[in-house]
């Protein structure tokens, strides 16, 4: 007579529980706390007992911990008194107890070893993007390459302005730390790539953001710039006249249609414009760092020269830090339309944080912090239809937070002094 069969364990049963209740628990958990954002800052002068930080660029309902480090020592700062402080951009830490005022030595012997670290949920207005994923072919580019190279990582070449003429549609070029092109060079990137498959220039991942000097121009359909510093000024690029006797030029100019800068920084150029867009449909600028563009020594100068200067054509400008340029941080003028402008902080600049003019239409300006600024939101001469300013956060522009607003919807916007 046959035995009876024994059960079978159910571990594969268990198993497979366990597999699914831990991936339900990972997608309920909170992020983790490395996604927050950490800023640090020197002080910028000591009194007789304190220290002085001035703090741009951090949302004070963002701040989620701070702290005084002083050498190896570490303070922890109330966080309420912080964000409190941080509405004028302004921290003053104690850092001498009421025995030790006067000893202004001391102090600045502390100001020499102190940071102030400010830890946020998040982002304060400049976001990261994560390029979206791309398949295709890799190049190098390397100040110590050369073009008569391959363009591999073991024999990369030596200027962009080689890759972009040989990487086409699903092309990753990855850009080596170090110093491209010069002053008064143009590099043209103008091979299209294709939905799906864009042509991608980047900096490498965890180096430090390479350097390109001269003009950018950006005319191929379907190109992304990703991860590099665009330096400025230009040098003589463009046709020289009276009032550019330099031949500047803006820093980045975007032709090509739905072309791409991310996680990038745009500084010093003279004329008119760190990033100007034209001619292009959808064209998306995200995560970047954009200030100190214009010519700060030449008074006519100061209506002109702007962080983002968008002329005509359409796409989004999202979570960028835009500061302290010479005229507007963005300008929308005469016939920019369908541009969303959106998660930006804008600060600094002495027109205006953001002006929407003539002929733009249909244009969206939301939930932006828009502060300290000559005036915050305004228009001018606006003709367009369709144009809305809806819950941003405008405040603390000295001159008012809203300018003339002829033309534009306003929407839940909040503000104060």
């Amino acid at each position: 007579m046959p035995s009876r069969p024994t059960a079978r364990p159910a571990q594969p049963l268990v198993a497979l529980c366990l597999v699914v209740l831990t991936l339900c628990l990972t997608l309920a958990a909170p992020p983790p706390a490395s996604a927050a954002t950490t800023r640090s800052f020197n002080p910028v002068r000591s009194g007789t007992h304190v220290l002085v930080f001035r703090v741009d660029g951090v949302r004070p309902g963002l701040v989620r911990s701070a702290r005084l480090r002083i050498g190896r020592r570490v303070r922890p700062l109330r966080t309420h008194r912080v964000r409190r402080s941080l509405r004028d951009h302004v921290l003053r830490v104690p850092v001498l107890t009421r025995r030790s005022r006067g000893s202004v030595r001391r102090v600045r012997r502390v100001a020499r070893k102190s940071r102030l670290v400010i830890r946020m949920r998040g982002s304060a207005g400049r976001r990261r993007f994560r390029p979206r994923p791309i398949s295709g072919a890799s190049y190098y580019v390397s100040p110590a390459g050369s073009d008569q190279a391959d363009g591999s990582a073991p024999a990369p070449w030596r200027t962009v302005a080689h890759a972009a003429g040989v990487a086409g549609p699903g092309s990753t070029v990855v850009l080596e730390p170090g110093t491209y092109a010069g002053q008064g060079e143009i590099t043209r990137l103008g091979r299209d790539g294709a939905p799906g498959s864009p042509v991608t220039f980047t900096g490498r991942p965890g180096a430090a953001a390479p350097r390109i000097l001269g003009q950018l121009r950006i005319d191929g359909a379907y190109v992304r710039v990703n991860r590099v510093l665009l330096d400025g000024p230009t040098g003589q690029v463009a046709a020289t006249g009276g009032d550019n006797p330099g031949g500047e030029d803006v820093k980045l100019w975007i032709r090509g249609d739905h072309a791409e800068l991310t996680n990038s920084e745009v500084r010093g150029s003279l004329w008119h414009a760190g990033i100007y867009v034209s001619d292009a449909e959808e064209v998306r600028i995200a995560g970047n760092y954009v200030h100190h563009n214009g010519d700060f020594d030449d008074p006519s100068q100061s209506n002109l020269d702007h962080g983002i200067y968008w002329s005509s054509g359409s796409g989004a400008v999202v979570g960028n830090r835009i500061e302290h340029n010479y005229a507007y941080g963005v300008h929308l003028y005469p016939e920019a339309q369908h541009v969303l402008v959106t998660q930006n902080e804008i600060t600094g600049h002495g027109r205006g944080g953001v002006i929407v003019a003539e002929r733009a239409a249909y244009n969206v300006i939301a939930a932006n912090e828009i502060t300290r600024n000559r005036e915050g939101i305004k228009t001018y001469a606006l003709s367009g239809d369709g144009n809305v300013a809806r819950d941003n956060r405008v405040w603390g522009n000295w001159e008012a937070n809203f300018g003339e607003t002829s033309g534009l919807e306003l929407q839940g916007n909040r503000g104060s002094g």
